[in-house]
């Protein structure tokens, strides 16, 4: 309302709106698949916010400051295989944002073994190569013979250890576990066969005759 000092004005009016906080989880993304259980980056946008809370797996993390309209914070964990759900809420300091939610998976650990492989034959008991492929694990520990092996190292995705022997003759069984240091894989096993040492004799030949009696080549 303005005045003349005798009369006044009608009055004029504006009306606004105060955008509240908002809040989006970018990773990890809905739907995706983490294979890294151990320090893993949740991270979003805020808009109208200065802070961001988050809970994960039952624990509550923040508040995590919004820079430049993005948040982002490092869950140490390892988190626990299978589904996981983050849900985040953005303040500016006097009201809250709806929650933001986002459902991932996180991969446990696998393990194959390559060598010896099922079913195959080995002709040399002494060094015998035992290894194999692991995938979300850092390492892996097999049994063989009755003696347990490991934990051995998974390195890009592999792993390898030579066994000293010598084996025993006959069926052998390898059975390999992974582990990403909080939950282990199932078990992988792999049966194959020693081969024992053979001879056969070809001369005298079986059912032969000789006829000089000295210096008889075996």
């Amino acid at each position: 309302v303005s005045t003349n000092g005798t009369t006044n004005s009608t009055a004029a009016t504006s009306t606004f709106t105060v955008a509240g906080p908002t809040v989006a989880i970018t990773a990890p993304a809905n739907g995706s698949t983490v294979t890294n259980p151990t320090n893993v980056v949740v991270s979003g946008t805020a808009a109208n916010a200065t802070s961001v809370t988050f809970t994960l797996g039952g624990q509550s993390y923040g508040p995590v400051t919004v820079t430049g309209g993005n948040w982002t914070y490092t869950v140490p964990g390892p988190l626990a295989n299978g589904s996981q759900t983050v849900s985040a809420v953005s303040t500016n300091g006097t009201t809250n944002s709806t929650a933001a939610t986002s459902t991932f998976t996180v991969a446990g650990p696998t393990v194959a073994i390559t060598a010896p492989a099922n079913g195959s034959t080995v002709t040399n008991p002494t060094n015998v190569v035992v290894s194999g492929t692991a995938a979300n694990a850092t390492s892996v520990t097999f049994t063989l013979g009755g003696q347990s092996y490991g934990p051995v190292t998974v390195t890009g995705g592999n792993w390898t250890y030579t066994v000293p022997g010598p084996l025993a003759n006959g069926s052998q069984t390898v059975s390999a576990v992974s582990t990403n240091g909080t939950t282990n894989s199932t078990a992988a096993t792999s049966t194959f066969t020693v081969a024992g040492p053979t001879v056969a004799i070809t001369a005298p030949a079986n059912g032969s005759t000789v006829t000089n009696p000295t210096n008889v080549v075996v």
